[in-house]
């Protein structure tokens, strides 16, 4: 009985052992959260498994589950979740659905062996490997290689597969003076490198830190600018501290599609504005705006031409047209045997190294280029003025030319006699002072001068064109002369033209030179050094009628009585008089027949009363309306002057005809006639065409005939 007994007793306790098994199985893998899974109770309490809830590609299926036996797990349960590798099943799983792991394409089933899951997935060709009890089959480590910045802190994501809860890895660092670990928290302490490594038992994962040192501040200029199309770097750009890691500064534009930062340059492309934020780990520490202007269409040096003598070292600028930029000019000599360039930064220098001659070539990063001529000569042996003399205004500043004798010399000295009056400056700029005369002189390093009077007079307080309306033909060129009231003076005029294309205007020309360019109206305008100005409306036509009458006249100057020429005159006169006037002959005085006669040859005569008696031309220009009884009319070319004699310059005379002229030009103050008939001798049989030059209101002034041109 006894042995029985402790038969029965051993039965009993291997059949209890077998029945606590599964039970210390399911405590030992209990650790998998409840919010992982959702499951339904049979009627025997037991649970289940309807849902996977997490993304963990690693899963560990607890033995029991909120204190339910996890018995099965429902068809399609872990299906078309492709990303999960390892699952293990308890031997308390008995049941598992159909298609449970549809598409888990990577998946490996943990199992204990002979239990239901090893069987289906032997029955399911389903990969699967055999767990001894509480073997952990892996580390599952989510760190990867990483970057920390000195003081950081990093939570080491590792966990055990199978998770049975009963089991921590161990950690630690292969140089904990760069960082260390303690209860899973990594702690950056210096810049390097270190491996984290995780163990449990046999197993180990690691992955590496690399801890750099942060950028605390950025120092940057706050402003740059550039041209469309160009790049450039950021002045002054820098970090603190100076051993700080830049590989995580980030400079992001506010506008793209003006401005962007790439590869270590700001790089341009159209005109507009954007600003550079400067950001290090999520956190703004500077900016920099970015103004883009137009790319240059031009580019030019000044001086435009050097000459300069051996050893001397001039400075040397570009300049870009208005409202366009460009930071990247490159600078080349043709020959630096002669002109070699010596830059630094925006300072640009020519040294002129032997004699001949060189071109400085500058060039702008979108390859518009600009040259300047270096002629380097022996150094000059005297020095003089262009001019001897000149005129300026009070307070004008005018620039006087000096001209190195025997070589060349640019650098020279200027001073004045009485800087009171007249003031000069380094580069040959003299500024009127007060009204009065003195001398400027240069002076070469030799010692040899040379002088220049200046004299100074009063600013104008108006400036004259000396006419308000002006008619010129397509192609034809004029200068418009401009004059000033008696002592006064500008020295410096600038004209200047409507910009709608009907005129040309010559910007060499000293003049107001202007040309038809297209038939039209426009305006030429001239103002003084201090601001006065006067404005000429000018009509371009494609025939001018008063340009015909006016060179019908100019087409006789120098006939004369002496050679018989001037019977050409009486002949085109003649055949064009109005029938039954008198018919001109032999030395019969011919003024007013010469006018005629120019209007007869210019096809125009309709436009006068044509004559061979002044006093007549005039009464038939009263009759016609054409008549001006003002002295001081200013007349176009074309008109007609009649002149008294007898005048006593007291107001407008209205009496008397004596002598007439036709106009042939109005310019600066002077009004320009040819006329027939001149006789500057008082002897007959020698009479001339020839032209008069008078200033506008003169004494002599009868008044004028205005025919009314149609063009």
């Amino acid at each position: 009985m006894k042995t029985k007994t402790r038969i029965g007793l051993a039965i009993i306790t291997v059949f209890m052992l077998l029945a606590i098994i599964p039970v210390l199985s399911a405590v030992s893998a209990s650790a998998a959260s409840s919010e992982d899974f959702s499951y339904d109770l049979d009627n025997k309490g037991c649970a289940r498994l309807t849902s996977y809830n997490s993304s963990s590609p690693t899963v560990t299926i607890p033995s029991i589950l909120d204190g339910h036996t996890v018995k099965a797990i429902s068809a399609e349960t872990f299906a078309d979740n492709p990303d999960i590798t390892h699952i293990f099943i308890p031997e308390t799983v008995r049941e598992i659905g159909v298609n449970t792991f549809a598409d888990c394409k990577k998946l490996t089933i943990f199992c204990p062996g002979g239990s239901y899951a090893h069987i289906f997935a032997d029955k399911n060709k389903i990969p699967f490997k055999i767990l001894n009890h509480g073997e952990v089959a892996m580390i599952s480590l989510d760190n990867k290689d990483t970057s920390l910045a000195v003081g950081s802190k990093l939570q080491i994501k590792a966990s055990l597969f199978p998770d049975y809860g009963n089991g921590k890895p161990l950690y630690s660092s292969s140089s904990g003076t760069v960082a260390s670990v303690n209860k899973g928290i990594v702690t950056t302490r210096k810049k390097g490198q270190t491996t984290i490594i995780v163990k449990y038992k046999k197993l180990s994962e690691k992955f590496r830190v690399n801890v750099y040192i942060p950028v605390k501040k950025v120092t940057a200029v706050d402003s740059l600018t550039l041209g469309a199309g160009e790049s450039g770097y950021i002045k002054n750009y820098s970090v603190q501290p100076s051993n700080a890691d830049r590989s995580r500064l980030k400079i992001v534009s506010s506008d793209e599609s003006v401005a962007v930062y790439k590869q270590g340059k700001v790089c341009t492309f159209a005109p507009g504005k954007a600003y550079l934020g400067i950001w290090y780990n999520g956190k703004k520490l500077a900016y920099v705006n970015v103004t883009v202007k137009k790319a240059p269409q031009k580019i030019s040096l000044t001086p435009s031409s050097i000459e300069a003598a051996k050893g001397e070292v001039i400075p040397i600028s570009s300049y870009v047209n208005n409202g366009s930029f460009a930071v990247n000019r490159e600078y080349s000599s043709s020959n630096s045997k002669v002109a070699r360039v010596e830059r630094k930064g925006w300072n640009v220098n020519i040294r002129a190294v032997s004699e001949g001659t060189a071109e400085i070539t500058v060039k702008t990063y979108n390859g518009k280029k600009a040259v300047c001529t270096v002629k380097v000569k022996q150094a000059a042996k005297n020095i003089r003025f262009k001019n001897k003399e000149i005129t300026i205004g009070l307070g004008e500043r005018c620039k006087v030319t000096s001209i190195p004798i025997g070589g060349a010399q640019y650098y020279r000295t200027y001073y004045s006699w009485n800087p009171k009056k007249a003031a000069i400056d380094k580069n040959g700029y003299v500024t009127g002072k007060k009204i009065g005369k003195t001398t400027v002189a240069v002076k070469l390093p030799n010692g040899k001068t040379g002088t220049c009077i200046v004299n100074v007079k009063a600013a104008p307080k108006r400036i004259h064109l000396g006419r308000n309306k002006l008619t010129i033909e397509l192609g034809e060129s004029y200068c418009i002369r401009s004059w000033l009231d008696e002592n006064e003076a500008s020295a410096g005029r600038k004209y200047s033209v409507t910009n709608n294309g009907v005129l040309e205007l010559d910007k060499n020309n000293w003049n107001g030179k202007v040309t038809g360019k297209k038939i039209g109206t426009s305006e030429i305008r001239v103002t003084s050094y201090n601001g006065k100005t006067d404005v000429c409306k000018v009509t371009v036509v494609k025939e001018s009628d008063r340009k015909k009458v006016a060179d019908a006249g100019i087409s006789w100057h120098r006939y004369t009585e002496a050679d018989g020429s001037y019977m050409e005159i009486f002949d085109t006169y003649n055949n064009g008089r109005i029938p039954g006037t008198y018919y001109m002959r032999g030395l019969d005085p011919w003024c007013a027949t010469f006018v005629s006669a120019v209007f007869m040859k210019a096809g125009k005569a309709d436009l006068i009363y044509p004559s061979c008696s002044c006093p007549m031309m005039v009464l038939g220009a009263r009759n016609m309306g054409i008549w001006v009884e003002d002295d001081a009319y200013i007349p176009e070319r074309g008109d007609i002057i009649v002149y008294n004699w007898e005048d006593d310059g007291i107001g407008d005379c209205d009496y008397g005809a004596y002598h007439v002229g036709v106009v042939v030009d109005v310019n600066s103050g002077t009004m320009t006639m040819i006329e027939g008939n001149r006789d500057d001798n008082d002897k007959n049989g020698d009479d001339f065409v020839e032209y008069r030059k008078i200033p506008p209101n003169d004494k002599f002034i009868r008044g004028f005939i205005t025919p009314k041109y149609k063009t």
